[in-house]
């Protein structure tokens, strides 16, 4: 066993309050452990966020542990829940909580949900290092405190904690000149990282957030510096008497101040210290976790489990906090998650540990940062493909035809979800990744920060006209006794968001608003759509508001998928239906529903003609809100395609049979189908 004066480590960095991290239990190896270990996690090649304390870590427990080799593959926290999932890594160590996308990602492809151990506590106010979020208001605001539930129903629209809505100072008790002035709320941009966990914490993960947050994205400066959103934030509450912001103290100015937060009415409110972001006594204090793949009922592979172990240990949170600007985990959660960690072990295991290992033994390994992995299709003949399980059926009868014409390629599919292809994409286990929608924002970042560059795609079919999964159009219906026949999009942006990026003069909130006339004039219009965060709620805010997240959430309602995890049902647009039959005044947009009797459908205004929703439209791409399938692979700029890859990909769309019975899809129109072609040579 190595003492801490064995290693060099130094106090010098020691606070008050994380004094207790040289009490903690030394590292005792429970066995002597062989292996490699692959991690996956916070890092980039702009920046090596853990790499010191990484090579730290890896050196001192190599002393312990010689016959344990690492594999550095921490290009950012976006791939490492993907590569965990698929078994491409081992430990996943991000640099922040894990999102929910990439937790439904996991169970997805194992069918449990992954091994969290928390392994720092974010910082208090150092750069890199997950500050605490903290809440500000202008000096001048009398305001002391809050609750969550307070701040849920300021910077949200769903109110999920129950309180009442809050959109003036006087809905906080703020009497005089305060009551009726409107609360204006800063931020983040809500759809970054920041806002991520904003929303994950303190509005219950909705995505509704007030349409009036103004936020803010980093800017660079005429000179080259960068202009950090949270000092924009400040700079703004600074200016506004009446405004209330999300930023950190590392950024406040004199004209602004924290205001003290409590987890629940009646408990204590407190500000955010060093002390209490240790305790997690601050409800916004930010914790870094690190996943493991544990099965239910199965212990930790062995060589992770030790060096989990160690993190935790004396040495490593020493290490953590001369290393890095995070702040150590509390000994009461350490020590839990310590048993947690040995729970299911084999009761003789610390009786089968080796002898101590001498203290100057040789590290086995230095830790650096391997290559990507790349595909590997050219060399082996052999055609992986991942992606959308809806596809499964046509995909399985593709890679039979194409290998009886082509005996020289072997082609392998696994259907099993878009977000699972993406990740076998970037992790190098798939040459092909097939999805039923755009890559999500998250999953391209993963690839860029690996690769550094994005990956390239091309459509391959257009999604279904009316078969449940198959990416159906979209179309916008009202009930059968609406007069209403066609609507634009211009008019549909400003029907559903205040943002009206189609260049709409004027709100449209009212059936009078669209040209209805008698009883249907003063009628406000209700709204119905899929989940705005669903694939198919994304395309509709990318091709309809523009990409905007903004929408009128108080006259929305939205479905999603049922059993969406493991087995989708995909009957979000049949629910929409449903509900739009019961509502005369209701304006849905849907999958298509055919004999719906309750409701119609309209046809879409285009380039001064009306375009109804039919199979044909669709199949021709006339109608303008027709969905395309994609294959996403990995060729960098300027690279020549990958020759069996595009062989494939050539054949595919060659192909003008329709595809099965039921699939509900269509091949691609010919002129289109020539511009994919044109892009794989």
């Amino acid at each position: 066993m190595f003492l801490a004066a064995n290693c060099g480590l130094s106090t010098t960095t020691r606070t008050p309050e994380t004094a207790f991290v040289d009490e903690l239990p030394r590292y005792a190896p429970q066995g002597q452990v062989t292996g490699t270990i692959r991690l996956w996690g916070h890092g980039s090649h702009r920046r090596n966020f853990m790499g010191k304390l990484l090579s730290r870590w890896v050196a001192r427990f190599q002393q312990v542990q010689p016959g344990v080799h690492f594999e550095n593959r921490m290009y950012g926290t976006a791939s490492a829940i993907g590569a965990l999932s698929l078994g491409a890594g081992d430990i996943a160590l991000l640099g922040e909580e894990i999102s929910p996308a990439a937790a439904v990602e996991f169970q997805r492809a194992r069918g449990y949900a992954p091994t969290e151990i928390q392994v720092a506590t974010g910082s208090l106010d150092v750069n890199f290092f997950d500050y605490a979020h903290m809440i500000f208001v202008h000096r001048d605001n009398p305001l002391g405190q809050l609750t969550l539930a307070q701040l849920e129903a300021i910077f949200g629209t769903e109110r999920k904690r129950g309180a009442g809505q809050v959109r003036t100072w006087g809905d906080l008790g703020l009497k005089g000149e305060w009551a009726n002035r409107p609360i204006q709320p800063y931020g983040w941009k809500v759809d970054e990282d920041f806002a991520l966990f904003f929303r994950e914490r303190v509005l219950g993960d909705s995505h509704r957030w007030n349409p009036a947050i103004r936020e803010y994205v980093h800017v660079t400066r005429p000179d080259g510096s960068q202009y950090d959103h949270g000092q924009q934030i400040l700079d703004a509450l600074s200016a506004d008497r009446y405004g209330i912001a999300i930023s950190n103290v590392r950024y406040a100015t004199p004209e602004v101040r924290t205001v003290a937060l409590a987890w629940r009415p009646g408990e204590q409110a407190v500000q955010a210290t060093r002390a209490t972001l240790i305790a997690q006594q601050f409800p916004l204090v930010r914790i870094i976790p690190a996943y493991i793949d544990r099965a239910p009922g199965r212990p930790v592979a062995p060589a992770v489990r030790e060096f989990v172990r160690f993190m935790l240990s004396r040495e490593g949170q020493q290490a953590l906090i001369e290393e890095t600007g995070y702040l150590p985990i509390s000994p009461l959660v350490n020590g839990r998650q310590m048993m947690e960690l040995d729970a299911g072990e084999s009761s003789d295991a610390a009786a089968q540990a080796a002898a101590p290992v001498a203290t100057d033994a040789k590290p086995a390994f230095t830790l650096q940062t391997l290559p990507p992995i790349r595909s590997h299709a050219a060399v082996t003949q052999v055609i992986r493909l991942r992606g959308s399980a809806s596809l499964r059926p046509l995909v399985e009868e593709w890679a039979a035809a194409f290998m009886q014409e082509n005996p020289e390629v072997r082609v392998e599919a696994a259907m099993d979800g878009s977000d699972v292809g993406m990740a076998a994409l970037y992790t190098g286990q798939a040459d092909l990744a097939l999805l039923g929608r755009e890559a999500a924002a998250q999953e391209l970042k993963a690839f860029e920060w690996i690769f550094r560059y994005r990956p390239a795609h091309v459509e391959i079919l257009t999604g279904g006209t009316d078969q449940p999964g198959s990416a159906p159009a979209l179309v916008f219906y009202v009930h059968r006794d609406n007069p209403l026949t066609q609507l634009s999009l211009a008019q549909a942006d400003a029907v559903f968001g205040p943002e009206r990026r189609r260049g709409a003069a004027s709100a449209l909130r009212t059936w009078g608003d669209l040209g209805l006339t008698g009883p249907w004039a003063a009628q406000p219009i209700r709204l119905y759509s899929p989940d705005t965060e669903s694939g198919t709620g994304r395309f509709f805010r990318a091709a309809v508001l523009g990409d905007s997240r903004k929408l009128y959430w108080e006259r929305l309602t939205e479905f999603t998928d049922e059993s969406a995890v493991v087995r989708p049902t995909h009957d979000a647009s049949r629910k929409i239906a449903a509900a739009l039959a019961a509502d005369r005044y209701g304006l849905a947009v849907a999958g298509m529903q055919p004999g719906a009797g309750e409701i119609k459908p309209l046809a879409i205004l285009s380039d001064g003609m009306a375009v109804a929703p039919t199979a044909e439209t669709i199949a021709s791409r006339r109608y303008p809100l027709a969905r395309p399938i994609y294959a996403y692979f990995n060729r960098a700029p300027g690279e020549s395609p990958d020759p069996v890859l595009a062989g494939f990909l050539r054949w595919v769309l060659s192909r003008r049979d329709r595809p099965p019975a039921g699939a509900g899809l269509c091949p691609l129109p010919p002129e289109i189908a020539a511009v994919q072609q044109r892009q794989l040579e």
